[in-house]
């Protein structure tokens, strides 16, 4: 579950499944979130710390308030995801300027793009996935 992280009305869902025999996605849904302008989007994040995020996708919402959006998400990945290293799942209102030289950023100092935008939703990875992770702590 998602939930409201700007005392707003917006919830949501962040499952993480498989399509097919071979494709892992991380399902998103959410209402009650505010259309974006132009420029801005909704960025679903895996995160530990605003130091530690992976931006997994952007998508922009409509007049109705919805999200709902499927992304790839890399075996490798979901290794991360099972050891505790991303143990949340953050949504932000961002500004894609913003999001770009952050990444610019990232590339100079060879490292991994920041966390940016203004957070909306926040949910814990729950599940065997995150149960796979802990059982060797």
């Amino acid at each position: 579950m998602l939930s409201s992280a700007n005392g707003s009305d917006a919830s949501g869902r962040a499952v993480f499944g498989r399509v097919g025999k071979e494709e892992i996605v991380l399902q998103v849904t959410a209402e009650g979130l505010e259309p974006t302008g132009k420029g801005q989007s909704y960025t679903i994040w895996l995160y530990r710390t605003p130091k530690l995020a992976l931006r997994v996708g952007s998508v922009p919402v409509g007049d109705a308030g919805r999200l709902g959006a499927r992304f790839a998400i890399p075996a490798e990945l979901l290794a991360y995801v099972a050891s505790g290293a991303f143990n949340q799942v953050y949504v932000s209102r961002t500004a894609n300027a913003a999001y770009r030289r952050e990444v610019a950023r990232a590339k100079k100092n060879s490292s991994i793009p920041r966390y940016t935008g203004e957070t909306v939703l926040t949910g814990e990875i729950t599940g065997p996935i995150a149960k796979a992770g802990s059982e060797g702590r």
